[in-house]
């Protein structure tokens, strides 16, 4: 691979990394309740909420996220850094997925489950990958 596409191609997985990141924080604050507060390393994520549009499978998610969050901290974060780290984690979890499914690399049980929560984490997201086949398309076309 030459030089100007791993740059293009850093570049890409680093925007949509980003994306993915804004989108996964949008969606722990707003859907389970789990943000930083703007204060310095000050991080919402109480166990014991009342969170009563979540289903008993969310419920159990958002368990699980705090879980990790409290293991993130173990390993010497501040509560904000760890939520950082948290939301990165879980970002660069659902690029590979993305990019297992766009490669098609799942079989068709996997992608019957991560769709919907692809598409439902990062419509963004999925916007700037089709832009950028229709920008490599155009690129053909010319």
């Amino acid at each position: 691979m030459d030089q100007t596409t791993r740059n293009r191609l850093r570049n890409v997985v680093t925007q949509c990394r980003r994306l993915l990141e804004e989108s996964i924080a949008q969606q722990l604050q707003g859907k389970y309740d789990i943000y930083a507060t703007g204060k310095k390393d000050e991080v919402r994520a109480e166990k014991h909420v009342p969170l009563g549009h979540l289903s008993d499978e969310e419920r159990q998610a958002r368990q699980d996220i705090l879980a990790h969050f409290e293991h993130v901290e173990a390993l010497g974060y501040k509560p904000k850094e760890a939520l950082e780290q948290l939301i990165r984690e879980i970002a660069f979890t659902h690029l590979n997925r993305l990019c297992a499914y766009k490669r098609r690399l799942l079989d068709e049980k996997t992608v019957l489950v991560l769709k919907p929560i692809l598409d439902e984490l990062a419509p963004r997201l999925n916007a700037y990958l089709k832009s950028i086949g229709e920008t490599q398309q155009e690129a053909k076309d010319n």
